[in-house]
Protein backbone atom coordinates (compact mmCIF):
# COMPACT_ATOMS: atom_id res chain seq x y z
CA UNK A 1 0.00 0.00 0.00
CA UNK A 2 2.58 2.41 1.14
CA UNK A 3 4.56 1.92 -1.86
CA UNK A 4 1.41 2.63 -4.35
CA UNK A 5 0.73 6.11 -1.71
CA UNK A 6 -2.45 4.05 -0.66
CA UNK A 7 -3.53 5.76 2.55
CA UNK A 8 -4.70 2.22 4.09
CA UNK A 9 -7.88 2.87 5.99
CA UNK A 10 -8.95 -1.34 7.81
CA UNK A 11 -12.46 0.64 8.32
CA UNK A 12 -12.48 1.50 5.06
CA UNK A 13 -10.97 -1.11 3.41
CA UNK A 14 -11.86 -4.31 5.06
CA UNK A 15 -15.55 -3.76 6.94
CA UNK A 16 -18.58 -3.69 4.83
CA UNK A 17 -18.59 -0.07 3.56
CA UNK A 18 -22.69 1.23 4.41
CA UNK A 19 -23.57 4.93 3.57
CA UNK A 20 -27.04 6.50 2.82
CA UNK A 21 -26.86 6.51 -0.57
CA UNK A 22 -26.17 2.64 -0.88
CA UNK A 23 -28.98 1.96 1.51
CA UNK A 24 -31.17 3.59 -0.14
CA UNK A 25 -30.09 2.28 -3.56
CA UNK A 26 -30.93 -1.35 -1.51
CA UNK A 27 -34.17 -0.76 0.57
CA UNK A 28 -35.51 2.82 -1.10
CA UNK A 29 -37.88 4.05 1.88
CA UNK A 30 -37.33 0.92 4.35
CA UNK A 31 -33.71 2.29 4.68
CA UNK A 32 -34.81 3.88 7.81
CA UNK A 33 -36.03 0.32 9.29
CA UNK A 34 -33.03 -1.61 8.22
CA UNK A 35 -30.68 0.85 9.54
CA UNK A 36 -32.58 0.80 12.87
CA UNK A 37 -32.47 -3.13 13.22
CA UNK A 38 -29.18 -4.27 12.02
CA UNK A 39 -26.82 -1.26 11.88
CA UNK A 40 -25.24 1.24 13.79
CA UNK A 41 -24.09 5.23 12.20
CA UNK A 42 -20.03 5.69 13.00
CA UNK A 43 -18.56 8.71 11.56
CA UNK A 44 -21.24 8.82 8.47
CA UNK A 45 -21.32 5.58 7.84
CA UNK A 46 -23.15 2.42 9.07
CA UNK A 47 -21.87 -0.98 10.92
CA UNK A 48 -23.71 -3.73 11.35
CA UNK A 49 -24.11 -4.29 15.28
CA UNK A 50 -22.16 -6.68 16.49
CA UNK A 51 -24.87 -9.86 16.34
CA UNK A 52 -25.47 -9.68 12.71
CA UNK A 53 -21.60 -8.55 11.83
CA UNK A 54 -20.91 -11.77 9.39
CA UNK A 55 -22.90 -13.59 6.42
CA UNK A 56 -22.97 -16.26 8.93
CA UNK A 57 -25.22 -14.72 11.48
CA UNK A 58 -27.14 -13.11 9.04
CA UNK A 59 -28.59 -16.60 7.62
CA UNK A 60 -28.97 -17.83 11.19
CA UNK A 61 -30.94 -14.92 11.88
CA UNK A 62 -33.34 -15.02 8.80
CA UNK A 63 -33.68 -19.01 9.23
CA UNK A 64 -36.31 -17.69 12.43
CA UNK A 65 -37.32 -14.19 10.37
CA UNK A 66 -37.95 -15.18 6.74
CA UNK A 67 -37.74 -12.28 4.60
CA UNK A 68 -36.10 -13.28 0.86
CA UNK A 69 -36.15 -9.61 -0.62
CA UNK A 70 -34.02 -8.25 2.56
CA UNK A 71 -31.92 -11.10 3.46
CA UNK A 72 -30.06 -11.35 0.14
CA UNK A 73 -29.43 -7.51 0.10
CA UNK A 74 -28.31 -7.56 3.44
CA UNK A 75 -26.26 -10.86 3.28
CA UNK A 76 -24.80 -9.13 -0.34
CA UNK A 77 -23.97 -5.65 1.42
CA UNK A 78 -21.83 -7.84 4.56
CA UNK A 79 -19.78 -8.88 1.51
CA UNK A 80 -19.41 -5.08 0.31
CA UNK A 81 -15.33 -5.17 1.34
CA UNK A 82 -12.47 -4.37 -0.74
CA UNK A 83 -9.92 -6.90 0.90
CA UNK A 84 -9.96 -9.68 2.71
CA UNK A 85 -7.98 -10.25 5.87
CA UNK A 86 -5.85 -13.06 6.84
CA UNK A 87 -4.16 -14.48 10.10
CA UNK A 88 -0.94 -16.18 8.43
CA UNK A 89 0.43 -16.88 12.24
CA UNK A 90 2.60 -14.23 11.39
CA UNK A 91 0.98 -10.99 10.85
CA UNK A 92 -2.29 -9.91 9.61
CA UNK A 93 -2.35 -10.18 5.48
CA UNK A 94 -4.76 -8.25 3.03
CA UNK A 95 -6.00 -9.82 -0.21
CA UNK A 96 -7.84 -7.71 -3.04
CA UNK A 97 -11.51 -9.29 -2.95
CA UNK A 98 -12.25 -10.63 -6.71
CA UNK A 99 -14.41 -8.40 -8.76
CA UNK A 100 -13.29 -5.36 -6.88
CA UNK A 101 -14.38 -2.94 -9.12
CA UNK A 102 -18.21 -4.08 -8.81
CA UNK A 103 -18.99 -3.36 -5.32
CA UNK A 104 -20.03 -0.37 -4.31
CA UNK A 105 -17.77 0.48 -1.92
CA UNK A 106 -15.41 0.72 -4.70
CA UNK A 107 -17.82 3.20 -6.40
CA UNK A 108 -17.37 5.20 -3.70
CA UNK A 109 -13.99 5.94 -3.80
CA UNK A 110 -12.56 8.59 -5.46
CA UNK A 111 -10.93 8.68 -9.03
CA UNK A 112 -7.55 8.49 -8.09
CA UNK A 113 -8.18 5.81 -5.14
CA UNK A 114 -10.12 3.65 -7.89
CA UNK A 115 -7.22 3.85 -9.99
CA UNK A 116 -4.55 2.52 -7.72
CA UNK A 117 -6.65 -0.33 -5.91
CA UNK A 118 -7.44 -1.33 -9.82
CA UNK A 119 -3.12 -1.31 -10.49
CA UNK A 120 -2.90 -3.39 -7.14
CA UNK A 121 -5.75 -5.58 -7.93
CA UNK A 122 -4.33 -6.47 -11.35
CA UNK A 123 -1.14 -6.73 -10.64
CA UNK A 124 -2.07 -9.09 -7.37
CA UNK A 125 -3.73 -11.69 -9.18
CA UNK A 126 -2.60 -11.29 -12.68
CA UNK A 127 1.27 -10.33 -12.63
CA UNK A 128 2.85 -11.48 -9.83
CA UNK A 129 2.23 -15.04 -9.29
CA UNK A 130 1.70 -15.87 -13.65
CA UNK A 131 5.14 -18.00 -13.55
CA UNK A 132 3.85 -19.54 -10.27
CA UNK A 133 0.46 -20.44 -11.93
CA UNK A 134 2.47 -21.96 -15.12
CA UNK A 135 5.03 -23.65 -13.05
CA UNK A 136 2.36 -25.74 -11.21
CA UNK A 137 0.08 -26.06 -14.02
CA UNK A 138 2.37 -27.86 -16.11
CA UNK A 139 3.35 -29.60 -12.82
CA UNK A 140 0.24 -31.15 -12.41
CA UNK A 141 -2.23 -31.12 -15.41
CA UNK A 142 -0.04 -33.31 -17.09
CA UNK A 143 -0.61 -36.39 -14.23
CA UNK A 144 -4.76 -35.37 -14.58
CA UNK A 145 -4.04 -35.82 -18.06
CA UNK A 146 -2.51 -39.07 -18.46
CA UNK A 147 -5.07 -40.46 -15.83
CA UNK A 148 -8.19 -40.74 -17.80
CA UNK A 149 -9.02 -41.72 -21.42
CA UNK A 150 -11.53 -38.94 -20.97
CA UNK A 151 -11.86 -35.55 -22.88
CA UNK A 152 -10.56 -32.58 -20.50
CA UNK A 153 -12.09 -29.44 -20.29
CA UNK A 154 -11.32 -26.31 -18.83
CA UNK A 155 -13.63 -23.42 -17.57
CA UNK A 156 -11.21 -20.49 -18.23
CA UNK A 157 -13.83 -18.34 -17.38
CA UNK A 158 -13.20 -15.08 -15.12
CA UNK A 159 -9.96 -14.45 -13.47
CA UNK A 160 -7.52 -16.14 -15.97
CA UNK A 161 -3.59 -15.83 -15.60
CA UNK A 162 -1.94 -14.63 -18.94
CA UNK A 163 -0.61 -18.16 -18.71
CA UNK A 164 -3.61 -20.16 -18.97
CA UNK A 165 -4.31 -20.22 -22.89
CA UNK A 166 -0.39 -21.04 -23.43
CA UNK A 167 -0.83 -24.32 -21.16
CA UNK A 168 -4.35 -25.41 -22.61
CA UNK A 169 -2.96 -25.42 -26.23
CA UNK A 170 0.12 -27.05 -24.82
CA UNK A 171 -1.92 -29.82 -23.04
CA UNK A 172 -4.63 -29.85 -25.39
CA UNK A 173 -7.63 -29.31 -23.22
CA UNK A 174 -10.58 -27.59 -24.45
CA UNK A 175 -11.40 -23.93 -23.32
CA UNK A 176 -15.21 -22.56 -22.58
CA UNK A 177 -16.61 -20.12 -23.97
CA UNK A 178 -19.56 -18.33 -22.89
CA UNK A 179 -20.64 -15.86 -25.31
CA UNK A 180 -21.19 -12.65 -23.21
CA UNK A 181 -17.98 -13.60 -21.37
CA UNK A 182 -15.34 -12.95 -24.10
CA UNK A 183 -11.65 -13.60 -23.11
CA UNK A 184 -11.13 -10.47 -25.98
CA UNK A 185 -11.84 -7.06 -25.35
CA UNK A 186 -15.35 -6.89 -27.29
CA UNK A 187 -18.57 -6.83 -25.54
CA UNK A 188 -19.27 -10.32 -26.67
CA UNK A 189 -17.81 -13.40 -29.03
CA UNK A 190 -19.10 -14.57 -32.48
CA UNK A 191 -18.94 -18.31 -31.95
CA UNK A 192 -17.74 -18.39 -35.76
CA UNK A 193 -14.46 -17.27 -34.52
CA UNK A 194 -14.46 -20.07 -31.36
CA UNK A 195 -11.82 -23.04 -33.07
CA UNK A 196 -12.11 -26.68 -32.68
CA UNK A 197 -10.72 -26.43 -29.54
CA UNK A 198 -13.45 -25.21 -27.49
CA UNK A 199 -16.83 -25.93 -25.71
CA UNK A 200 -19.49 -23.00 -26.57
CA UNK A 201 -22.50 -21.94 -25.09
CA UNK A 202 -24.91 -19.48 -24.59
CA UNK A 203 -24.51 -19.12 -20.84
CA UNK A 204 -23.51 -21.49 -17.79
CA UNK A 205 -25.00 -22.43 -14.38
CA UNK A 206 -23.26 -19.39 -12.84
CA UNK A 207 -24.69 -16.90 -15.49
CA UNK A 208 -27.88 -15.62 -16.07
CA UNK A 209 -30.47 -17.54 -18.33
CA UNK A 210 -29.97 -15.63 -21.94
CA UNK A 211 -33.47 -14.09 -21.40
CA UNK A 212 -32.37 -12.39 -18.25
CA UNK A 213 -28.97 -11.36 -20.18
CA UNK A 214 -31.10 -9.89 -22.76
CA UNK A 215 -32.50 -7.12 -20.06
CA UNK A 216 -29.74 -6.38 -18.13
CA UNK A 217 -28.19 -3.97 -20.67
CA UNK A 218 -30.14 -1.91 -23.13
CA UNK A 219 -27.44 -0.65 -25.04
CA UNK A 220 -25.75 -4.18 -25.50
CA UNK A 221 -28.57 -5.78 -26.14
CA UNK A 222 -29.11 -3.35 -29.21
CA UNK A 223 -25.62 -3.67 -30.28
CA UNK A 224 -26.03 -7.69 -30.03
CA UNK A 225 -29.51 -7.15 -31.98
CA UNK A 226 -28.11 -5.75 -34.62
CA UNK A 227 -25.04 -6.58 -35.82
CA UNK A 228 -24.72 -9.92 -34.03
CA UNK A 229 -28.01 -11.54 -34.68
CA UNK A 230 -28.06 -9.46 -38.06
CA UNK A 231 -31.73 -7.86 -36.97
CA UNK A 232 -32.42 -4.40 -38.15
CA UNK A 233 -34.39 -1.86 -36.11
CA UNK A 234 -35.42 -1.85 -32.40
CA UNK A 235 -34.23 -4.98 -30.47
CA UNK A 236 -37.25 -6.12 -28.25
CA UNK A 237 -37.74 -5.47 -24.86
CA UNK A 238 -38.32 -9.54 -24.19
CA UNK A 239 -35.89 -12.28 -26.07
CA UNK A 240 -38.34 -13.90 -28.56
CA UNK A 241 -38.06 -17.09 -29.56
CA UNK A 242 -37.11 -16.76 -33.07
CA UNK A 243 -34.43 -14.85 -31.78
CA UNK A 244 -33.05 -17.42 -29.46
CA UNK A 245 -33.62 -20.14 -32.28
CA UNK A 246 -31.23 -17.92 -33.91
CA UNK A 247 -28.92 -18.01 -30.85
CA UNK A 248 -28.47 -21.51 -30.53
CA UNK A 249 -28.22 -21.77 -34.20
CA UNK A 250 -24.97 -19.79 -34.50
CA UNK A 251 -23.65 -21.62 -31.53
CA UNK A 252 -24.53 -25.31 -33.15
CA UNK A 253 -23.10 -23.74 -36.69
CA UNK A 254 -19.57 -23.01 -34.64
CA UNK A 255 -16.41 -24.79 -35.45
CA UNK A 256 -15.94 -25.68 -31.81
CA UNK A 257 -15.84 -29.55 -30.77
CA UNK A 258 -18.96 -29.16 -28.52
CA UNK A 259 -21.44 -27.37 -28.27
CA UNK A 260 -23.30 -27.62 -25.18
CA UNK A 261 -26.69 -25.50 -23.58
CA UNK A 262 -28.41 -25.45 -20.37
CA UNK A 263 -31.84 -26.96 -20.81
CA UNK A 264 -33.45 -23.28 -20.12
CA UNK A 265 -31.99 -22.01 -23.43
CA UNK A 266 -33.59 -24.27 -25.64
CA UNK A 267 -37.01 -23.70 -23.81
CA UNK A 268 -36.57 -20.13 -24.79
CA UNK A 269 -36.61 -21.61 -28.33
CA UNK A 270 -40.10 -21.93 -28.29
CA UNK A 271 -43.52 -19.81 -27.48
CA UNK A 272 -45.43 -23.18 -25.77
CA UNK A 273 -42.65 -24.33 -23.63
CA UNK A 274 -41.05 -21.22 -22.34
CA UNK A 275 -40.64 -20.68 -18.73
CA UNK A 276 -44.04 -17.51 -18.29
CA UNK A 277 -41.56 -16.44 -15.41
CA UNK A 278 -37.60 -16.09 -16.92
CA UNK A 279 -36.05 -15.04 -13.15
CA UNK A 280 -36.96 -18.48 -12.52
CA UNK A 281 -34.14 -20.24 -14.57
CA UNK A 282 -31.15 -19.07 -13.14
CA UNK A 283 -29.07 -21.85 -11.92
CA UNK A 284 -26.94 -19.80 -9.61
CA UNK A 285 -25.91 -16.53 -9.10
CA UNK A 286 -22.36 -16.81 -6.91
CA UNK A 287 -22.00 -13.49 -6.01
CA UNK A 288 -25.06 -14.14 -3.59
CA UNK A 289 -24.50 -15.89 -0.62
CA UNK A 290 -25.79 -18.58 0.05
CA UNK A 291 -26.04 -19.23 -3.57
CA UNK A 292 -28.82 -20.17 -5.49
CA UNK A 293 -28.82 -23.74 -6.86
CA UNK A 294 -32.68 -23.51 -6.87
CA UNK A 295 -33.32 -24.29 -10.52
CA UNK A 296 -36.33 -26.72 -11.09
CA UNK A 297 -37.64 -27.53 -14.55
CA UNK A 298 -40.95 -25.72 -14.55
CA UNK A 299 -42.25 -29.08 -16.52
CA UNK A 300 -42.48 -32.39 -15.51
CA UNK A 301 -40.11 -34.88 -18.06
CA UNK A 302 -42.82 -36.98 -18.81
CA UNK A 303 -44.88 -33.85 -20.42
CA UNK A 304 -41.81 -32.76 -22.01
CA UNK A 305 -41.04 -36.04 -23.79
CA UNK A 306 -45.07 -35.79 -25.40
CA UNK A 307 -43.99 -32.06 -26.64
CA UNK A 308 -43.03 -33.38 -29.83
CA UNK A 309 -43.47 -30.35 -32.29
CA UNK A 310 -40.75 -29.07 -29.45
CA UNK A 311 -38.33 -32.00 -29.18
CA UNK A 312 -38.23 -32.25 -33.50
CA UNK A 313 -37.25 -29.13 -33.77
CA UNK A 314 -34.44 -29.35 -31.31
CA UNK A 315 -33.62 -32.88 -32.65
CA UNK A 316 -33.24 -31.08 -35.80
CA UNK A 317 -31.00 -28.21 -34.97
CA UNK A 318 -28.42 -30.91 -34.29
CA UNK A 319 -28.87 -32.63 -37.16
CA UNK A 320 -28.71 -29.65 -39.39
CA UNK A 321 -25.50 -28.87 -37.63
CA UNK A 322 -23.88 -32.21 -38.05
CA UNK A 323 -23.43 -32.65 -34.31
CA UNK A 324 -24.80 -36.02 -32.95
Amino acid sequence: FSARHIPFNYDRYCRPFINDQILWDNFGYEKEVIAEHFLYQENGVYHFKPEYDSQRKLVNYFKTHPRDWMEEKLISLAANVLFLTENNGEDIVYHPRFNIQKTSSYQHLSDWEKNALHELYIDYFFRRQDGLWHEKAMEKLPMLLSATDMLICGEDLGLVPDCVPGVMDALGITALKVQRSPKEDVPYYNPQNAGYMNVVTASSHDSSTLRQWWKENRELTQNYYNNQLNQYGTAPSELLPELAEIIMKQHLHSQAMLAIFPIQEYFATDYEIVNPYADDERINNPAVFPHYWRYRMHIALEDLLQKEHFNDKIAQFVSESNRQ
